[in-house]
């Protein structure tokens, strides 16, 4: 082997590894954006989720208490109404 065979080899071997280098560097950075997207979209909608989930908790307790509340107007409506009939019964 002479000295121009030899330094061919290292220019071939040095010139594919720089463009292995390049090309790995080129789709680790891909990946690492793609992952990042990824990550950033799941993160977006499970927040989404979350809001949404307490929003129907809010809403289950609102309902409850409007129940109760209904339910409670309709049993004074009823006490007046039935002292209101008393109060006409008397003046009879």
């Amino acid at each position: 082997m002479d000295k121009a065979f030899v330094l061919e080899i290292a220019r071939q071997i040095s010139d594919q590894q720089a463009d292995f280098n390049w090309k790995f560097f080129l789709a680790l950075i891909f990946s690492q954006l793609l992952l990042w997207g990824v990550a950033i979209y799941f993160g977006a909608y499970l927040k989404k989720k979350a809001e949404t989930f307490a929003t129907q908790e809010d809403f289950v307790e609102i309902k409850n208490q409007l129940i109760e509340t209904t339910r409670i107007t309709k049993e004074i409506e009823i006490s007046l109404s039935h002292n209101d009939w008393l109060l006409n019964c008397i003046e009879c």
